[in-house]
C-alpha cells in the first residue's frame, strides 16, 4: 500500500511540473513592435535666456506645518511684527531645529510680515 501512494505522489508531482513548464515556456506569438519616438528638444533661439518660473511656496501651509511641530499658531497670531522681528524669530526657529531651506525661510518671513505684521 505504501508503494502504491508513492507511485501516485511521483506521477502527480511529474503532471505538476509538466504543466509548469508548459505555462513558463513556448512560442512567442505577438509582434515585434517599434521602439518609442524619441521628441527632439526645441532649440532655444540665440539671444534669449530659458528660464523656468519658480515654483510656488505655500507660505501659510509652511506655517501650519513647520511650525506646529514645537507651537501652537496662537504664539504666532498674537504677534504684530516688523519684516525685521519676524526675519530675527524664524531665524531663531530654524538655529533650534526648525525645518527650512532659505525659499521656504524668505517665503515664511514675508508671509507673516505681511500677515502679523504692525
Amino acid at each position: 500500500m505504501k508503494m502504491h501512494s508513492n507511485k501516485w505522489a511521483f506521477v502527480i508531482a511529474m503532471l505538476i511540473t509538466v504543466g509548469l513548464l508548459a505555462a513558463c515556456g513556448g512560442t512567442e506569438t505577438s509582434q515585434p513592435t517599434e521602439p518609442p519616438k524619441v521628441e527632439q528638444p526645441t532649440e532655444i533661439p540665440e539671444g534669449v535666456e530659458p528660464t523656468v518660473p519658480p515654483s510656488p511656496i505655500d507660505s501659510k501651509a509652511l506655517l501650519q506645518q513647520r511650525c506646529t511641530a514645537c507651537h501652537n499658531l496662537n504664539r504666532v497670531t498674537n504677534k504684530m511684527w516688523s519684516l525685521q522681528q519676524w526675519e530675527q524669530s524664524v531665524s531663531s526657529m530654524i538655529r533650534r531645529g526648525a525645518q527650512l531651506n532659505n525659499e521656504e525661510k524668505e517665503a515664511l518671513v514675508k508671509y507673516l510680515a505681511e500677515n502679523y505684521g504692525p
